[in-house]
This record gives C-alpha cells, structure tokens and sequence, in this order.
C-alpha cells in the first residue's frame, strides 16, 4: 500500500496514516484500531491491499472469500 492509498484510507477511517502505516505493514497494533482500518480500507475500495495479519483475531471477512493463513494453533 503506498502513500496515496494510506491518506485514502485514514480519510475514510478517521485513524491516522501512521496507524494506517503501521497495520498495511503488518506491525501489532490495537484490535480496534485494525478494524478501523480495515473498515476504512473498505469504503476507500482497497481492502485487498492490507495484509492478511490485519484481520487476525477480528470477525471480519478477509476480501474476495481468501481464508486466513494458517499458522498453527492459537
């Protein structure tokens, strides 16, 4: 995700680009502020551009029906 995108999905998120930043990289961040992003990523059309590791422990669907990773047990 470049930058442009960032700004795009702080935009529509309400959460800064360096949260932005940090989930799009797959940095640990907050339950909460992940979702935000993804749900900002959503409206912004670029949900299938954050890692698969921003949805881990979130109910929400990853895009295009892709099933998480798996990497052993929780």
């Amino acid at each position: 995700m470049n930058e442009r995108d960032q700004v795009q999905v702080a935009a529509h998120s309400g959460a800064t680009t360096k949260t932005v930043s940090q989930v799009a990289k797959g940095r640990p961040t907050s339950l909460s502020s992940r979702v935000l992003v993804i749900l900002g990523a959503r409206n912004a059309g670029l949900e299938d551009k954050l890692p698969d590791s921003a949805y881990e422990g979130t109910d929400l669907a990853l895009p295009g029906g892709r099933q998480p990773s798996s990497k052993g047990g929780r």
